[in-house]
């Protein structure tokens, strides 16, 4: 149970004999919690102009949850809509438009990010706040702050299988804020693979070891492809081995014959009639194996 809550409403729209969801564009209420509910504090973030939404929607409309698919509603803290699409929601409140409600709408939209960056209610938001430019420019990242480097639909580059370069989609963080440094961090993926049928879209999720202090993003065991210092090769090079692929999987029956060179794991039966897996060191130039 909360013991207070402060309301910050901003954006006054006209006069005071109207309510509070028509004088504002929005409004900020902050839950302060107190010792004995040892509970963090929170805020909400209730939307009340059509404008802003509108405005909110035609960035964020891709986001999961229907968030901005319908009418105004509430975002809860830490508004992880929002935070992970910072910089393009600050480049669209920026942008000058001769539309007299679209205007508005941009100058309510800065004044909420301004809001929330002057105090959000959330205290683990704000301390993320305190250093988000600083560590962005440096390429490093908090355990606690994981989160905020994975927007859902993010293509995340890592090495999973035997040291080959992969690509996954984001599907969502399973949870925000890490409650201690001993806490692992996961992410829902999705990964595109064959099922001996068809290519179809599969689950994957991606654990995170704690770390204590801050690393360097590119030393993680998964980051986000556009932080890798060759992306435009890497994408080149994968678009080119998965259209191989691609190929390979879908022949047709008759017509599956491969040349193949190098290591090979390949199932056989025994006279038990159980599959036997091998391990095969091929030689010679063009040794063929039926797939």
């Amino acid at each position: 149970m909360d013991t207070g809550e402060r309301t910050e409403s901003a954006a006054q729209k006209s006069s005071d004999t109207k309510t509070d969801s028509e004088k504002h564009a929005f409004t900020l209420r902050k839950f302060v919690y107190g010792r004995v509910e040892r509970l963090p504090n929170c805020s909400i973030i209730d939307i009340h102009d059509i404008n802003l939404w509108d405005l909110l929607k035609s960035e964020l409309s891709y986001y999961p949850y229907h968030y901005f698919q319908g009418p105004p509603t509430s975002i809860d803290s830490p508004f992880e809509p929002l935070v992970h699409n910072w910089d393009n929601l600050q480049k669209l409140a920026a942008e000058e438009v001769s539309d007299e409600n679209g205007s508005q709408a941009r100058a309510d939209l800065k004044l909420l990010m301004d809001t929330i960056l002057d105090g959000s209610g959330d205290e683990d938001l704000d301390s993320y706040f305190k250093t988000r430019e600083a560590t962005r420019k440096q390429g490093i990242v908090t355990h606690k702050n994981l989160w905020t480097l994975f927007p859902p639909g993010t293509l995340v580059y890592g090495k999973p299988f035997q040291g080959q370069s992969e690509v996954f989609l984001v599907q969502d963080n399973n949870f925000v804020w890490p409650t201690s440094t001993r806490d692992h961090w996961s992410l829902a993926c999705w990964a595109y693979d064959w099922n001996s049928t068809k290519f179809c879209r599969t689950p994957y999720n991606i654990a995170f070891e704690p770390f204590e202090g801050q690393k360097s993003i590119v030393s993680l065991p998964y980051y986000p492809l556009c932080f890798h210092k060759e992306e435009s090769e890497l994408r080149s090079e994968l678009i080119t081995r998965g259209k191989r692929y691609r190929k390979l999987c879908e022949s047709r029956e008759g017509s599956q014959m491969f040349a193949y060179k190098g290591g090979a794991i390949f199932g056989r039966k025994g006279f038990s009639m159980q599959a036997i897996e091998t391990n095969v060191s091929i030689q010679g130039e063009d040794p063929w194996f039926l797939c």
